[in-house]
């Protein structure tokens, strides 16, 4: 599936938790931000959402093994998630599973190793591993409210990394970033957890929307928010 088409399903995802969210948060009135939200997700689907104990659950992959951070279950009609994992990790790791329901519905039961988006370039990883990462990635991260975060502290779309930025990026080295690579994600990394420039203050990206900076860093990547050279 193309990433136009994943990124209709989670555009989907999104309106319907926007027209039930009275239901979903009675008396309470959230910011579209705070809607991002994989339990209301699986609740719009008419999923469970469990979090479980996963210290002695554990499977083989590739010849080792690994605990079980996310699963899904047709016949139970339920999505679950670890409960050790950090909240960026929880997140993505829950975003990435309804990414499978949706996406993948010959699979009755699949388990997942902890995911936090940051190795969703990977190209080991598998077609259908992919597609669910950028889903998750295009369900926590709508590219409009992405931008309007993005612009608010930054400014222009996209945004050149010039000699002043690269200095408060990284004062220590910002030749790094000057003659990063562009597949290298180092600018994208840096603006995905900065929390000031030229002496303004702010909540970083990936703090904003409680993903992990590597999650950002390729989102950000993936919509060319970043200019190169």
């Amino acid at each position: 599936m193309n990433h136009a088409a994943i990124t209709s399903q989670a555009r989907h995802l999104h309106r319907e938790i926007w027209n039930h969210q009275d239901t979903l948060w009675p008396d309470r009135q959230l910011r579209p931000i705070d809607m991002l939200d994989p339990q209301a997700a699986c609740s719009v689907l008419g999923l469970g959402y469990q979090i479980f104990d996963n210290s002695t659950t554990a499977f083989s992959f590739r010849g080792q093994r690994y605990k079980v951070a996310g699963l899904i279950d047709r016949q139970s009609q339920k999505i679950a998630v670890a409960s050790a994992l950090s909240t960026p990790v929880a997140r993505f790791t829950a975003a990435h599973e309804v990414g499978h329901w949706i996406l993948h519905p010959n699979e009755v039961m699949h388990r997942d190793r902890p995911v936090d988006g940051s190795k969703a370039l990977d190209g080991r990883r598998s077609q259908t591993e992919r597609e669910a990462d950028y889903f998750a990635g295009a369900f926590l991260m709508p590219e409009k409210l992405l931008a309007k975060e993005f612009q608010a502290r930054f400014g222009s779309i996209p945004y050149a990394v010039n000699e002043t930025v690269a200095y408060w990026l990284n004062p220590s080295d910002p030749e790094t970033l000057l003659r990063a690579e562009e597949r290298s994600l180092e600018r994208e990394l840096a603006l995905a957890k900065c929390r000031s420039l030229c002496g303004r203050h702010f909540t970083s990206l990936a703090e904003a929307f409680k993903v992990s900076p590597g999650a950002m860093a390729i989102r950000l990547n993936q919509l060319s928010f970043i200019r190169w050279p």
